[in-house]
């Protein structure tokens, strides 16, 4: 099992002055991203979800993007750290917390809503189209079935999103020959993947009350984390999962 990657996102009250802050946000985050961010020559009156800042950390592996509304990170995990759970999200917690501690300056420490999303390599099933048809996906056909997937959802407290998605995931290689108009195309590999996402928009969408804080994004690391350490083996053997 391996971590592929981990999005952070979070959505904040509208940031009107973003380019004044530019410089504020940049010293309090250099330390995990590189210096100078890059502000893309966005109009004031495009969408407001469009990043108007960008930036990525010095060994490529994260990347931080800031429109007027919302907060993305997305890392992307080596074989230093995918098979440790632990170390993956030591990693993310750092970031994450600078991240709310950076924004929520701006807006009393609340937010509209967050979540993180996991995708979960497993490597040691052989015939992961065989495992969903058999454990996930119930249709008989004359053809071999060549991609699959199922997904589905819990609710927890009344506030938060906990979904599943399993499918099979296929990478290729292009290989350009000067012989032939097109590249060959090599499949590289066929592994069952799990992703998980859990986010608190049922709070937002259905709770007149409901507010996202330092609290509710530390309750969604822990959800996600509990699902990758004990759920994704749960799945992989039949057994039930434990929300």
């Amino acid at each position: 099992m391996k971590i592929d990657n981990i999005r952070f996102n979070l959505l904040i009250p509208k940031l009107n002055n973003i380019r004044s802050l530019y410089n504020s946000i940049e010293n309090e985050l250099k330390g995990y991203f590189f210096a100078p961010f890059n502000i893309l020559p966005i109009p004031d009156d495009a969408p407001e979800e469009i990043p108007r800042i960008i930036a990525k950390s010095k060994n490529g592996h994260s990347e931080l993007s800031i429109s007027l509304v919302n907060i993305q990170m997305v890392i992307q995990f080596d074989e230093n750290f995918n098979t440790d759970i632990e170390k993956c999200f030591s990693y993310i917690l750092k970031r994450i917390n600078k991240i709310t501690d950076t924004f929520g300056r701006y807006s009393n420490d609340t937010f509209l809503f967050s979540g993180i999303t996991s995708r979960i390599i497993i490597d040691n099933v052989e015939e992961p189209i065989e495992f969903l048809t058999q454990k996930c996906i119930k249709v008989e056909s004359n053809k071999e079935m060549y991609n699959a997937s199922a997904k589905f959802a819990y609710l927890l407290e009344d506030k938060y999103f906990v979904n599943y998605n399993i499918y099979n995931l296929r990478k290729f290689e292009g290989i350009l020959n000067q012989a032939s108009i097109k590249p060959n195309i090599n499949e590289l590999s066929n592994n069952l993947a799990i992703e998980l996402d859990v986010n608190d928009k049922y709070g937002y969408n259905h709770n007149e009350g409901h507010l996202c804080t330092k609290e509710t994004i530390s309750n969604i690391i822990g959800i996600i984390k509990k699902n990758i350490s004990s759920n994704i083996n749960n799945i992989l053997e039949g057994r039930e999962l434990i929300l």
